[in-house]
């Protein structure tokens, strides 16, 4: 089943790449959206921005490492993409600080670190095995 996964990714890798330029795009652009205006409270949806954030880095890091994992040059510097994802992740939250309505919390970085650390760690799973 790995075997089957990992060659379809390796085929795939374009795509996958596309995926996590979009993924990053669809971040940036929901981080940009007020609720000042929507009359959507953050509170009612207590468990929903925990979903989102763990997934949406999930994704990110998943989509970028698959894409990249042609380029041996790239391949190598592992963790120098997990720390660029890192502070993609940490900027979205910064970014939030700017946005009327929305607000920057460490549980938020806390949970996106994490989709990310399962993201990279389901694609190392799959690339080593």
């Amino acid at each position: 089943m790995r075997h089957r996964i990992n060659n379809y990714l390796e085929k795939h890798y374009k795509i996958l790449m596309a995926l996590g330029i979009l993924n990053a795009i669809a971040i940036f652009i929901i981080s940009s959206i007020s609720f000042d205006n929507t009359g959507i409270s953050a509170e009612k949806f207590s468990l929903l921005p925990f979903i989102y954030h763990f997934f949406a880095f999930f994704f990110l890091s998943f989509f970028i490492l698959s894409g990249l994992r042609q380029k041996p040059e790239i391949r190598r510097r592992f963790f120098v993409l997990l720390f660029i994802l890192i502070i993609y992740a940490i900027s979205d939250e910064v970014h939030q600080l700017f946005t009327p309505g929305r607000f920057a919390t460490a549980t938020d970085v806390i949970i996106n670190f994490f989709g990310i650390g399962v993201g990279s760690g389901v694609y190392w799973w799959i690339r080593n095995n």
